[in-house]
C-alpha cells in the first residue's frame, strides 16, 4: 500500500512540473501517458515480488530468514578459522 502511494506522489509531482509549460501541451499529454504506463509496470513488478517473497517466507520455519541465516553461517565459518 505504501509503495502505491509513493509512486502516485512521484507521478503527480512530475506531472505538475511538466504542466507549467503551457506551450508544449502535446509533450505533457504524451509524458503523462508514458509515466502512467511506467508507474503501472513498476507497481505490478513490486506486487509480484512482494507476493512471491511472502509465499516463500510463509513456508520458512527457522527464526531467521534465509538470507540472514546464510550470512550468519558465513560469519560463523569465518570466525572459526
Amino acid at each position: 500500500m505504501r509503495t502505491w502511494e509513493i509512486i502516485g506522489n512521484i507521478a503527480g509531482n512530475l506531472y505538475k512540473t511538466c504542466k507549467r509549460d503551457q506551450n508544449e501541451l502535446t509533450f505533457i499529454f504524451s509524458f503523462t501517458a508514458i509515466l502512467t504506463c511506467v508507474s503501472e509496470e513498476i507497481i505490478c513488478y513490486l506486487m509480484r515480488k512482494m507476493s512471491t517473497n511472502k509465499l516463500k517466507l510463509a513456508r520458512h520455519l527457522r527464526p531467521l530468514t534465509p538470507m540472514q541465516h546464510s550470512r550468519l553461517d558465513k560469519e560463523k565459518y569465518e570466525s572459526n578459522k
